[in-house]
């Protein structure tokens, strides 16, 4: 008996990755929280939100180059959104 399809299954994981990364953040461990992001977002690249956030992990970290590419990637998934550009 299959109780969940892969897709219910892959948006657990993702969910629980995102969750990770919003505690990490909450508690300034951006290393962690970029972690968590960049998997999310390696299950589910549609997910314009969790760039921007991954992108502001990266920018805490010091990897400048990396964030501007998240915040580029988000940019261009939705123009004109503003958190994209502070």
């Amino acid at each position: 008996m299959k109780l969940f399809s892969r897709k219910e299954r892959q948006k657990g994981v993702v969910e629980t990755l995102i969750t990770r990364g919003d505690a990490a953040r909450d508690q300034n461990n951006w290393t962690d929280a970029a972690d968590a992001y960049k998997a999310a977002v390696d299950h589910r690249p549609e997910l314009t939100d969790i760039w921007v956030q991954y992108g502001h992990a990266l920018k805490e970290v010091g990897r400048t180059e990396d964030a501007v590419s998240a915040y580029q990637r988000a940019a261009k998934q939705r123009p004109g959104n503003a958190e994209i550009h502070v």
